[in-house]
């Protein structure tokens, strides 16, 4: 059985579509602490929801894809069917990660809104 990628599998598909070398400047751009970058990368976390999303953003892909493949391996075992459907259903199977023309689907299979770039973090609000 074909499972979800781990977090670092996301990060290092950034790090090779925008050519970015260091985690530090991954962490710039995914608006993240290295930090967590580094507990990513060492398997002691998986990356929270919104960084999933902006990942998705970043490589064009469904945000549900990288979100259920995230949630796949950080919920809880009996949770894990749920997530890995959610990882399929989004065309999780499909996906091999970005080739070096960009396009990570075939073109038949490309989300209908097309790939999108990631959104700026909206402003704290201070309120909770």
């Amino acid at each position: 059985m074909k499972t979800p990628p781990h977090s670092v599998e996301w990060l290092d598909a950034v790090r090779t579509k925008e050519g970015i070398q260091s985690d530090y400047r991954l962490a710039e751009l995914l608006d993240t602490p290295r930090a967590a970058i580094c507990q990513q990368r060492s398997g002691k976390n998986e990356m929270n929801a919104r960084t999933a999303i902006t990942v998705a953003r970043l490589l064009g892909v469904p945000e549900l894809m990288v979100l259920g493949a995230v949630m796949y391996h950080s919920d809880r075992e009996r949770n894990r069917e749920f997530w890995l459907s959610v990882w399929e259903e989004a065309g999780g199977r499909r996906y091999s990660g970005p080739p070096p023309h960009g396009r990570p689907f075939p073109p038949d299979a490309e989300p209908a809104s097309g790939p999108r770039k990631a959104a700026a973090r909206p402003p704290a609000t201070g309120q909770g």
